[in-house]
């Protein structure tokens, strides 16, 4: 999930560079209603990104690293016909 974000956040910096480039503030007039995208949607992405590196790389709090470590590690799942798991029980 971290590299995925990366990526990202690497599209959205050479997006920036390749406008500056082209000149695309200058012509910000001639855009019409697709102003929004660069003024409105690309910032919010940017945000959007820097939230999602913030709640993937902050130190996760004891009760939830005991939670996952209890739900992923000492528990076997029954699946039923349709798939789902339908009953848990202890590792032997």
């Amino acid at each position: 999930m971290v590299a995925f974000n990366l990526v990202g956040v690497i599209d959205l910096i050479l997006d920036y560079y390749h406008a500056i480039q082209v000149g695309l503030p200058a012509l910000a007039g001639q855009l019409g209603a697709t102003y929004a995208i660069p003024i409105i949607y690309v910032p919010v992405l940017m945000i959007t990104h820097v939230v999602a590196f913030y709640l993937l790389l902050r130190p996760q709090p004891k009760a939830v690293r005991a939670f996952t470590s209890g739900l992923l590690g000492r528990r076997r799942w029954i699946v039923g016909d349709g798939g789902w798991p339908i009953q848990s029980r202890p590792c032997d």
